[in-house]
This record gives structure tokens, sequence and C-alpha cells, in this order.
């Protein structure tokens, strides 16, 4: 019956902790009842005089057998609450969350360090239309990259954005990238330059919306850590915003 109820608490959605403070509770329980029966036995029954040896023999026997039923539900217990911290789902680390939708945008257009062939692989990050960022950006952002490719659409001409915001380059290139969590809802993007040799770092800050974490901004320590955010905010020529 104890683990029924367990596994009802944590099944039900009344919650893991509710769970885990029931049978705590339980643990309790039975241990003041262990010690109960322990003092019970070592002080001694009211045995009369005429009562034989065999009687005391009996309910002291009773009273151990009793002692041993309660310590072993107390091991029961603890062994159920050991098996459902064990084996219950953990929830997802959101600096895995972070790195998940960074690797996705990385997934999604590394191809861009290959080729620049619109025809063979479609188009680029910066020509994606608004639901396409927002998979990855949150809206601020994502309106920021929108306004900068119709302000070059229109001028035909660079904007504010004349790189490759993912690889910090004009000529997108990388070997060896990696992608790790790092302090404060940043996660770090490191690679090598082919041509070069050089170590490039990009920090991305996420911001968790309704619709999970989003890319809010990207820090590039090799431009004298300018951002994303902070390079597209700048007024947009001949536009007047």
């Amino acid at each position: 019956m104890d683990s029924v109820r367990s596994r009802y608490l944590i099944q039900s959605g009344s919650g893991f902790k509710e769970a885990i403070s029931w049978l705590s509770n339980r643990i309790e329980m039975e241990i003041q009842l262990v010690i109960s029966l322990d003092s019970t036995v070592k002080s001694g029954y009211p045995i009369s005089p005429s009562e034989t040896s065999g009687r005391v023999l009996t309910i002291a026997g009773k009273g151990l057998s009793m002692l041993s039923t309660a310590l072993n539900r107390v091991l029961g217990a603890i062994a159920l609450a050991v098996f459902f911290v064990a084996s219950s789902p953990a929830a997802p680390r959101a600096s895995d969350e972070q790195i998940a939708i960074v690797g996705s945008l990385y997934k999604a257009f590394a191809w861009q360090v290959l080729s620049n062939s619109n025809n063979t692989f479609g188009k680029p990050l910066t020509q994606q239309e608004g639901a396409t960022l927002r998979r990855y950006f949150d809206k601020e952002l994502a309106s920021l990259l929108l306004k900068d490719r119709q302000c070059a659409t229109a001028s035909g001409e660079i904007c504010n954005l004349d790189f490759d915001p993912i690889f910090a380059s004009q000529d997108p290139a990388a070997i060896d990238l990696s992608i790790r969590s790092a302090p404060n809802d940043m996660v770090a993007v490191e690679f090598t330059s082919p041509s070069s040799g050089e170590k490039v770092r990009l920090e991305y800050r996420l911001a968790k919306s309704q619709e999970g974490w989003r890319i809010g901004d990207i820090r590039y320590p090799g431009m004298s850590g300018a951002s994303l955010k902070q390079l597209l905010a700048r007024k947009l020529p001949r536009s007047g915003n």
C-alpha cells in the first residue's frame, strides 16, 4: 500500500516533493514506533511475580517481533524513497536547453562554411524570414535582423551587418567548433579559423521566453567586445530609423 501511495503521488501530478515529504513522514512514524517499542522492551512489561518465566519470554518475544517488523518497515520506506529518487526522470537543466538552441542554430546553418550557393542549401541565416529567425532568436533580435535585411534589400548596399553573425566573418570558415555552457545564461562557441589558425570565440546570451530559451544577443570578444544587438541597433542608412 505504501508503494502504491508514493507511486500515485509522483505519477498523478501531485508532485515529487509531496511524495518525498509523505515518505519522510512515514519513516519518522516508524522510527518513533521503534523507539517506543525499544523502551518498552528495555524497561520490562508489568509482570506479576506469580507469572512464569515462560510468560515473560513470550511477551518479550512478541515485543522484539514487533520491533523487528517496525525496523523492516523503516528500511522498506527508505528503500522506496531511494528507488523513486533514482528512477524519476530528472528535469532537463537550463544549461542543456541553452546549448541545444545554439546547437540547433549551427546545425541548420553550418553549411555556410562550405558553400555560398543558395540554390544548393537554401537561404543563409541573415536572409531568413521572421518565423525562422524566431526559432533561435528572441523577438527583439529577430526584428533587428529583419530590419537590417530590409534595409540592405531596399538600398542594394550593406547596412549595419557586414559579416556572418554566427561565424564573425565575411567569409565563414571554421574547424574544431565546440559549444559549451558558460555562467549567467551564456553559451560559449569556440572554433579555429582554417586560414589563419586563429581561435575565435562567440558568447551567446540566452533569455527565457514563453516559447523557451532564445538567443538575446551575441557578443564578439575579438571585435572589441561588440555585440550583435549593439551593431544592429545603430541608425540604419537612409532609413531614418
